[in-house]
Order: structure tokens, then C-alpha cells, then sequence
């Protein structure tokens, strides 16, 4: 018993100890704002903005919305442009639009005294007067921006900073802005990864989309135990492997489910498939049919590598309905029914739970979709005997946000 055991015990180990793969952190960045509506400092909430956005793509790897994205959702749930800054927008925001990090601020001007050393420049300019001068001179003041930033982890449901960078609104200013966005990064280090860390924890440029949807096509390549190949007796019995099926399928997959790399999937597939069998005691052979519409549910386990490749174990399980049909119309001797009238066709029902394992790999074709290569063991559980296939297929997915 015990040796039974061990390959399940590998095959555990393998599976969790396989490196996580690693998409880009999803950050919002809102619009600074300038939070006491002066209009002389309107232009600053592009700057700021602007500057934070670039000193953060130049130190992490993240990926953001759409700005058309982000404001129709903040629009549809009624949060007012003015409030972005605020932190119950920027959580909201941030759940909402299932970002990982939310970065907001805003910032107002206020008069403050400057020192003498300051004094001694005309922004970044000596003014040449005497330091005997200066030191005699009245305290001044001068305008000066103080930024406030917050920075929200939206998984832990928490503001992880919250800080203030001042800096003088003159020529000097866009110094200012530099050293708010530089504040920013460093502040950003505990909840964005660099290159390096992103490229260490399996990274790739392509976006991992945690739903998707899926077209396949397959083929039941081979029978378990083989396909009926002898000729139809009144005891024969036809079952959905006897025909070889085209199958074709409608899957919904919803990748990071519960645990790590798992995903959860659903599926509807219909199968169709033809063949012609001989007949005891007759010259000429009769065509049969099989249909079959099922639904499944099922779960696997998702690794990558290479960036652009992935591959996955999984199992389903579910129902299916589906009939066989013979047409006697070849024979020349029909059977018939109860009454003694010739039967042209007979139709039986084929209905059945259930139970697949299978693989599938996958190449990344561009950020939304990808093709796949599917093997399954499919196996369908009749009340007195099973039928059982091989299927192989191949897939096109796409991911989406919902």
C-alpha cells in the first residue's frame, strides 16, 4: 500500500514546489489632484501625475487600466472626480477594478517662511546681495506645495503609507515634482516588484488573465476497450466510443482559484459521429449514428514556462445525454415493432454521468489569446457497461475582464 503511495506523494511535491507564475502587479495611479482648487496650480496635477507615472515604470514592472476604463467605472459607481484622492475612492476604486496596488494624492499651496540661505537665491539663482544684508533681513515667506500620497495594497484591504513631500513653487518647482516622484518609488519598494524580482519569481510580458473562455475541437481517436467492428446481432449493443465522435466544446476557465496555480473550469460539448455496420444474415450493411450534448465541471493545476508556454493536469466530471440511431433503410429485410410494422429507424438513448482526465498545453500567441493542444480520457458510466475514448484536440482561448 504504502509504495502505492509514493508516486501521488512525488507528483505533490512537483506540483507545489513549481515556481508561482508570476504576472505583473495591476497598479491605478489616480490623478493627483489639486485639493483647494487654486487655478493658478491647475497644471501641476498633470506634472505630478505625469512624473509618478514615469519614475515608476523606469523602477517596476506593473501593469495599469485603461484611463477610459478606470473613470467609467468610478462614473458608474458614482464617485466624484474630486474625491479621488481621498482613501475610501481609492480602495473602492481599487477593488472595483481588481487592481493589486492603488497610488492616489493631492496636494494644495500654502505660504511659508523661507530661510535666510534660501533668500540668497532668486529660485536657483544667486541675487547678489551682501550676506551682511541677509542676516538683517525680515523673515519672508514663500509658496510652497506639499504633496500628500497614499499608497493602498487592495489584497491586504490597507493603506499601506500615507506622506508629505514639500517643495517651493517657484522655478525650482519642477525639482519639486521630481523629488515627489522619487519619494513615491522609494515609498513603492514594499508592494512593487523590479525587473529582477519580477524575472525571478517566473515572469512574463504577456497579461494573466484570471477568466477566460474557450472554443475546442476534437476527435474520440481511440476506443477503450476497441470500437464494434463485428456485425449487429439482435443482442449487440452500440455505445457513443463505437463511433468516433467529433466533439466540439464551449469552456469557461477561471485561473488563481482557491489555491496558487489552480484553476476551475466549465464546459459544454456537443459530439457527433456516423458509421455502418454489417448485419447478421444480410448482404448489405446499415448506417448508425450518435449525438451527445454534456455538461461538466472540473479543476486542474496551471504551471508556465518559457514565458509564452503552459501546460496543466485536470480532471472533469458531469452528465451526458445523447442517443444512437440505426437506419434499416439498406435493408431489404426490415425489422419490425410490436404491431408487426416495418421499423425504418430505431433511436436509443445514450444517457450517462461522466468522469474525464486530462492534459492540455498552451502557447501564448498575444497578450489576450492563446492555442492549446488537449488529451483527455474520457469515460461515460452506463448502468451495465462503460464506453470509454481518447480524445485529442486543439483549442483557441481568450482571456477577458469581467
Amino acid at each position: 500500500m504504502r509504495g502505492n503511495k509514493l508516486p501521488l506523494i512525488y507528483l505533490a511535491a512537483v506540483l507545489l514546489s513549481t515556481p508561482v507564475f508570476s504576472a505583473k502587479r495591476k497598479l491605478l495611479i489616480l490623478p493627483f489632484q489639486n485639493r483647494e482648487k487654486n487655478a493658478l496650480y491647475d497644471y501641476l496635477e498633470g506634472s505630478i501625475t505625469e512624473a509618478v507615472t514615469k519614475k515608476l515604470q523606469e523602477n517596476f514592472v506593473f501593469e495599469s487600466p485603461a484611463d477610459e476604463k478606470w473613470r467609467s467605472v468610478a462614473g458608474q459607481n458614482l464617485v466624484h472626480p474630486n474625491e479621488f484622492y481621498t482613501n475610501t475612492a481609492g480602495m473602492q476604486l481599487g477593488a472595483w477594478l481588481k487592481q493589486d496596488v492603488v497610488i492616489s494624492g493631492s496636494f494644495v499651496v500654502v505660504q511659508k517662511p523661507i530661510t535666510r540661505a534660501r533668500q540668497n537665491y532668486d529660485g536657483d539663482k544667486p541675487t547678489g546681495k551682501p550676506l551682511d544684508k541677509l542676516v538683517n533681513a525680515p523673515q519672508a515667506n514663500a509658496p510652497v506645495i506639499v504633496t500628500t500620497v497614499r499608497v493602498f495594497d487592495i489584497a491586504k484591504k490597507k493603506l499601506v503609507t500615507e506622506f508629505e513631500v514639500e517643495g517651493f513653487a517657484d522655478a525650482s518647482m519642477f525639482e519639486s515634482i521630481d523629488l515627489v516622484a522619487a519619494r513615491v518609488a522609494k515609498e513603492a519598494v514594499v508592494v512593487l516588484p523590479n525587473e529582477n524580482e519580477w524575472r525571478e519569481a517566473g515572469g512574463t510580458d504577456f497579461a494573466d488573465y484570471q477568466h477566460h473562455v474557450g472554443f475546442a475541437a476534437g476527435v474520440g481517436a481511440i476506443s477503450t476497450p476497441g470500437a464494434f467492428d463485428a456485425a449487429l446481432t439482435s443482442g449487440s449493443q452500440l455505445l457513443p466510443k463505437d463511433f468516433h465522435p467529433l466533439k466540439f466544446s464551449f469552456a469557461y476557465t477561471r485561473r488563481r482559484s482557491f489555491y496558487r496555480d489552480l484553476f476551475v473550469t466549465g464546459q459544454l460539448s456537443y459530439a457527433t459521429g456516423g458509421s455502418s455496420f454489417g448485419v447478421e444474415r444480410a448482404t448489405t450493411a446499415i448506417s448508425a449514428s450518435s449525438r451527445s450534448l454534456s455538461v461538466s465541471a472540473g479543476v486542474g493545476y496551471l504551471w508556465s514556462f518559457w514565458s509564452r508556454y503552459y501546460a496543466a493536469p485536470l480532471v472533469r466530471f458531469g452528465y451526458q445525454l445523447g442517443n444512437i440511431t440505426l437506419d434499416y433503410e439498406n435493408l431489404l429485410t426490415k425489422p419490425v415493432d410490436l404491431d408487426g410494422q416495418e421499423v425504418s429507424k430505431r433511436a436509443f438513448t445514450a444517457n450517462a454521468p461522466l468522469v474525464a482526465f486530462g492534459a492540455m498545453g498552451g502557447y501564448r500567441m498575444n497578450e489576450t489569446l492563446a492555442a492549446e493542444l488537449h488529451t483527455e480520457y474520457e469515460l461515460l458510466v452506463f448502468t451495465n457497461r462503460v464506453s470509454a475514448q481518447i480524445f485529442i484536440g486543439l483549442a483557441m482561448t481568450m482571456g477577458i475582464d469581467l
